[in-house]
């Protein structure tokens, strides 16, 4: 699901990449933000209501891990919008940073609390503060389209996201992925 979102986002970007359209940009953020809080927060919440019972299935020993988890794919959506949208703006050096910087956090994170003695717990935190560090660096990198105005883009604002075509192109993209 994160794949989709991130083709998705980097199609629609694109489109406004052309047209240099940056307000068009915020609008998709904000809105594939909402969708993602508002049909992720119920699911994330569940499952953590769920985590004692998915911990004794899978006989762990500390519910810890599994939280760290799901706070990790919770997160990770939000950061697959981000590089998605860097991507069609064709910010790829961004992109790259981006990936990069979160995987070098996850490896020094992971490392730092296995060797505390977190073990498990360790290995999982690491990669939460990973995506946690990614999500972070990849919204300053949109900067550019959150905080900039763009007058001659807002002054056109019936160029709204094509909602219909959107909802079209993601399911035969998520079942392709």
């Amino acid at each position: 699901p994160a794949a989709t979102l991130t083709m998705v986002a980097t199609k629609y970007t694109a489109a406004c990449k052309v047209e240099e359209n940056i307000a068009g940009s915020r609008d998709l953020l904000n809105y594939l933000n909402k969708k993602v809080f508002l049909y992720g927060l119920p699911i994330f919440a569940i499952v953590v209501l769920l985590t004692p019972f998915i911990g004794h299935f899978l006989r762990t020993e500390s519910n810890l891990a599994l939280i760290l988890i799901w706070i990790s794919m919770f997160l990770s959506f939000f950061a697959a919008i981000n590089g998605g949208i860097l991507g069609g703006w064709q910010k790829f050096k961004d992109v790259s940073f981006t990936g990069v910087w979160g995987a070098v956090t996850k490896l020094i994170a992971g490392v730092a609390f296995v060797s505390a003695g977190f073990a498990l717990n360790g290995v999982i935190g690491g990669y939460a503060i990973g995506i946690l560090t990614s999500y972070i660096a990849s919204r300053i990198a949109l900067r550019f389209i959150t905080t900039r105005k763009d007058k001659k883009a807002e002054s056109k604002r019936e160029e709204k996201i094509n909602i219909k075509s959107m909802r079209k192109y993601i399911t035969p993209v998520f079942f392709g992925n």
